[in-house]
């Protein structure tokens, strides 16, 4: 059972790395191509844009960390439940 709850730890730790990578890289280009190919940010300085977008990073990562886990739910709460009928089947065949 240890090998399977590392498994599962390094699992879920996979899927957080790649959401992180997958909103921030997402957030950089989106905001950069809009900054570099709107003609709306003619007179503002690239740092002036960075500083006022920066601050809306932490809710784009939070919504889409929801999302993700949202959909994620189902799929933890059934290896939960595996996880806790196998251990229950293994701890009564060990019983007398």
């Amino acid at each position: 059972m240890p090998a399977q709850r590392h498994a599962a730890g390094c699992s879920m730790l996979y899927v957080a790395h790649s959401v992180l990578l997958g909103v921030c890289s997402t957030f950089v280009i989106a905001n950069v191509s809009f900054y570099y190919f709107s003609a709306y940010f003619a007179a503002f300085r690239a740092n002036l844009y960075v500083a006022s977008v920066a601050r809306y990073w932490p809710q784009y990562l939070l919504t889409t960390g929801v999302y993700v886990g949202c959909s994620l739910l189902p799929l933890f709460i059934r290896a939960g439940i595996r996880t806790l009928s196998g251990s229950s089947i293994s701890s009564n065949k060990n019983s007398p």
